[in-house]
């Protein structure tokens, strides 16, 4: 057998020699406290740095902004405007925002606001300006009525002086009306008798888009007359009374 001096003994124990519990976890502690000081740094310190901002946002801090160039205003993208009158507006007479209001003597907007309705969607249409029933009627009053009905003439005076918008003679050709619209006129007409999804005994509607056959009319007493086309025929099965054609001569239609 061979021996193995205490020497030899001693120095195969330091090799082999087995971490103690005490080491590991002095350790693992250490291990642990490093990791808090990194959390703590990430989230504490560095969101306020001007690194944190670079990289959080991925634009220039304040100081690299100062020394970057700024877009000219012409390259910077600009809304789209949406020209004046464009947009026709649907308002209906016996809507519970202005229904109750007196109009026209001792009557109510909801029962003989219909010109007036019509006027109100009109003048915002050609001027871009919201106007809604009970806006119109807080300015004119009875004033575009004659012993209680509706007188398109009158409103187109008023918006004549007030807005400088045009509005012609009297006149009674469904043709003409149709063609004015085309050219980018509101006519104001008056009919009786069987319009659509209604009968009148007296009511005034506003023309105001023609696209080929199909004609485009408000209604203020009918939202379905008013979300749908007409074809020229059958407008020509109406009993018309008479048209206004109200322009807007500094609006472009092209």
């Amino acid at each position: 057998m061979l021996r193995t001096s205490s020497a030899g003994r001693s120095h195969v124990r330091k090799r082999g020699r087995i971490v103690s519990d005490g080491q590991i976890a002095a350790i693992f502690l250490a291990l642990l406290l490093l990791s808090l000081l990194c959390v703590g740094f990430f989230c504490f310190v560095l969101p306020f740095s001007d690194c944190a901002v670079h990289f959080a946002s991925g634009q220039p801090t304040a100081k690299e902004g100062a020394e970057s160039e700024t877009l000219p205003v012409s390259d910077i993208p600009m809304p789209k405007v949406i020209p004046a009158g464009r947009t026709m507006p649907l308002y209906l007479q016996d809507d519970v925002q202005w229904a109750h209001i007196e109009y026209a003597g001792d009557s109510t907007v909801a029962e003989s606001g219909c010109g007036l309705t019509c006027a109100a969607m009109a003048l915002e249409y050609l001027t871009n300006q919201k106007t809604t029933p009970r806006d119109l009627q807080g300015i004119v009053g009875d004033t575009c009525t004659v012993h209680g009905v509706n007188d398109m003439a009158l409103f187109g005076d008023y918006m004549e002086q007030a807005y400088g918008l045009s509005q012609s003679e009297i006149y009674y050709d469904l043709n003409q009306a149709v063609a004015d619209v085309a050219d980018g006129s509101v006519v104001f007409a008056s009919l009786t008798g069987r319009f659509g999804d209604s009968t009148y005994g007296g009511h005034i509607v506003a023309i105001w888009h023609v696209d080929g056959d199909a004609v485009c009319v408000r209604d203020p007493a009918s939202g379905a007359n008013s979300q749908r086309s007409f074809t020229r025929d059958e407008l020509a099965n109406v009993e018309w009374s008479y048209f206004y054609s109200l322009t807007n001569e500094g609006l472009s239609y092209a």
